[in-house]
């Protein structure tokens, strides 16, 4: 089996838009030096107006695993910046994001203003920021920053920081692999069943004693001789193996991950209608054991059937949203 391809280190920078050409330049500068291990965007050119994330900047932050923060006198109230400060944070306890970590405005002017502290000369930030204490500084003088040597600091970091960094999006793309494999053996083996329904009770036998039914005839629950006879011929067997869902509950544990919003969804009724599935085919097979010479009732044996082609359908539209997911890793 082919080796899954190596996954990036997927960066969020977080800015105002007054700081954006200095944004770009630690962006350009990061793919550049250290495009084997990390990619960094700029996810909106410009977000004024909406006050609310917008799908994009979600679903970019949905494959990060490092986000950088630049705290300026620009962004250090800005309403996006803070949004999406809290927003790593909450993805930090989740264990997707592993590094937060703070860009740094420090001021080189003689005079300090009251917007920095005296004592470190940084930008004096508020609230939930001020919590953390690991800083890169980002040096500013007359508004004017030095970018050089802030952007070497940052990639000296994440140089070293690279080796213990695993990529989010690398588990993600593990477990949909092996799911999509699950997935497929669900289907071969509800194409299997699909084959060998009739041996349990043959198509135009139940197709009689369905229109029996229809037709209130007290006949649809009993056999003639002839019809004993046949299906004991068939052999009334239902394959033992059942249809699993391991990594289907895994992925699930990954939901706020996925880029599709219907997709968890969709995993839901999949794996319940594998549930049902399982329990309708193991009172099938106990039906065998426990009366091997009775047949089963056809209304039974028809539900039964007509579980088998939904759930073939599932496992149809769950490979096709697979692959979709898988998409994003090409």
């Amino acid at each position: 089996m082919n080796s899954l391809p190596k996954v990036k280190n997927n960066i969020f920078i977080s800015y105002a838009g007054i700081d954006r050409n200095f944004s770009q330049e630690l962006c350009n500068k990061i793919n550049q030096q250290l495009a084997e291990h990390y990619h960094a965007e700029l996810v909106e050119n410009s977000r004024e107006g909406d006050t609310t994330f917008t799908e994009k900047v979600i679903n970019y932050f949905k494959k990060c695993n490092v986000f950088i923060v630049i705290l300026t006198h620009n962004s250090i109230n800005n309403q996006f910046v803070n949004q999406e400060w809290g927003y790593a944070k909450a993805l930090k306890e989740l264990g997707q994001i592993q590094i937060i970590q703070h860009i740094t405005e420090r001021t080189c002017n003689k005079k300090i203003s009251s917007k920095f502290d005296k004592d470190s000369r940084r930008i004096k930030s508020r609230g939930f920021i001020a919590n953390n204490m690991e800083f890169i500084d980002l040096p500013c003088k007359n508004d004017k920053y030095d970018s050089e040597p802030c952007i070497m600091d940052v990639l000296s970091f994440l140089r070293e920081k690279q080796r213990t960094l695993t990529g989010i999006m690398t588990e993600i793309q593990e477990k949909l692999s092996k799911f999509n494999s699950e997935n497929s053996s669900n289907l071969m083996l509800t194409d299997k069943l699909i084959q060998g329904k009739w041996h349990y009770l043959p198509q135009h036998i139940l197709e009689r004693k369905l229109e029996l039914a229809r037709q209130q005839n007290p006949a649809w629950l009993t056999y003639s001789n002839e019809e004993l006879a046949e299906i004991q011929r068939g052999g009334m067997y239902i394959d033992k193996d059942e249809f699993t869902y391991n990594f289907a509950l895994q992925i699930m544990n990954l939901s706020h991950l996925l880029i599709n919003k219907d997709f968890s969804n969709k995993i839901v009724e999949y794996i319940n209608i594998g549930r049902k599935l399982n329990l309708q085919k193991n009172f099938c097979q106990t039906w065998i054991v426990a009366r091997p010479t009775q047949p089963p009732n056809p209304s039974e044996a028809n539900n039964y059937y007509t579980l088998l082609d939904q759930v073939r359908k599932y496992c149809q539209e769950m490979q096709t949203l697979i692959l979709q997911e898988l998409t994003r890793f090409n």
